[in-house]
């Protein structure tokens, strides 16, 4: 899997075999993205899931665990550009999470409500 950037066309559109954490770096003003695999951080994946619309069934985020931590609880919606919206998802650990299949995340406001991160991701494409 890939991870997408609001414009598009400057990641790669093909699939990958590994999850890759891909971040722009600016150096001097000169902008470029770095791409670090999650396995050459020191971490495994432990749990590949994807969160789909309820309404359409399209699927809008790519979330995966890398580290157990029951520290990190995180309750996701998915907003989806028809207008409906995932079900609840609710993850324990570390994670990434990218928009699927090309889409792009908008916004992705979150609220802490007694120990628990609330996520709402808008998937714009």
């Amino acid at each position: 899997m890939t991870m997408w950037s609001p414009n598009k066309a400057n990641w790669d559109d093909e699939p990958e075999d590994e999850f890759v954490y891909k971040h722009r770096v600016s150096i001097d003003g000169d902008n470029y993205v770095e791409e670090v695999p999650v396995e050459k951080q020191g971490y495994e994946i432990l749990q590949d899931d994807t969160i789909k619309c309820a309404d359409c069934g399209k699927k809008l985020v790519d979330i995966i665990k890398v580290k157990e931590d029951e520290t990190q609880v995180k309750v996701i919606k998915a907003e989806c550009p028809c207008g409906g919206e995932s079900f609840l998802y609710e993850i324990v650990g570390h994670t990434y999470m990218q928009a699927s299949e090309g889409r792009v995340i908008g916004d992705m406001p979150t609220e802490v409500i007694d120990n628990v991160m609330h996520i709402t991701v808008k998937v714009v494409q």
